[in-house]
């Protein structure tokens, strides 16, 4: 037997770590935009008043997807707005937890967008 050879590489269908993380957190990045989509919902005080802006929140998580920190980075400039932001978000990280984590601790600025749309 021979000495000093070193480890055999893994074959190709096996995915690295780091790739499995990082596809694991697109997924998740990618569902969180489609969850926020679905359940984003105009304040109903706001659209009578014709308010509509833009709230950036600021949010952490840990790996396994639990909201550490959540707070208006930038307002609307309505407390409406902002509000249904931020407990639009808050319902949305707890719901995607029970389906993907992000895999990885996670800083993100997220621009929720209220736009009042003639019809």
């Amino acid at each position: 037997a021979r000495t000093g050879q070193g480890v055999a590489a893994a074959p190709a269908s096996v995915t690295p770590p780091q790739a499995a993380n990082e596809q694991s957190y697109q997924q998740w990045r990618a569902l969180l935009g489609q969850l926020l989509e679905q359940h984003k919902r105009y304040p109903p005080s706001a659209r009578r008043m014709g308010q509509s802006g833009v709230v950036v929140l600021h949010l952490r998580l840990d790996a396994e997807g639990a909201l550490q920190h959540c707070s208006v980075q930038q307002s609307s400039g309505f407390k409406a707005l902002d509000q249904a932001a931020e407990q639009l978000l808050r319902t949305v990280v707890a719901a995607l937890r029970t389906q993907v984590q992000p895999g990885r601790t996670t800083d993100l600025h997220v621009p929720i967008v209220y736009e009042l749309k003639e019809v």
